[in-house]
């Protein structure tokens, strides 16, 4: 997958962290999530129109490009927003917000809160 962010996601470990999140979701890199959700994180995807588990599954190995457009956090909150563009062309705008345990660097992804809206 040809993955692009920002070059100022570098400047602190949890925004590397959150950029990070956003590559592992467009690759569904199980490795990545088992290493950073606090167990069983609640995970809603908006608008509505498809489950967690939907949005996953459909996009398993699927998307072909990500870009991060922003990446933003303070203390235990941050953000991330892009575009993504699957194999067979489709486009899908992305932003997910994640809580994160406590503000600490080590802190685990608690919830996430993710907006799929295709273009």
């Amino acid at each position: 997958m040809k993955f692009e962010m920002p070059g100022n996601c570098g400047n602190s470990p949890r925004m590397q962290t959150v950029a990070e999140f956003a590559r592992a979701w467009g690759e569904a890199d199980s490795e990545f999530f088992g290493e950073w959700f606090s167990g069983e994180p609640e995970w809603a995807v908006l608008p509505g129109e498809a489950s967690t588990s939907d949005v996953m599954n459909n996009l398993r190995g699927d998307i072909e490009e990500l870009q991060i457009l922003d990446v933003v956090t303070h203390g235990k909150f941050g953000s991330v927003d892009g575009t993504a563009r699957t194999k067979s062309g489709d486009r899908l705008h992305f932003a997910h917000f994640l809580v994160f345990t406590s503000a600490a660097k080590s802190g685990k992804i608690a919830s996430i809160r993710s907006y799929l809206v295709g273009a």
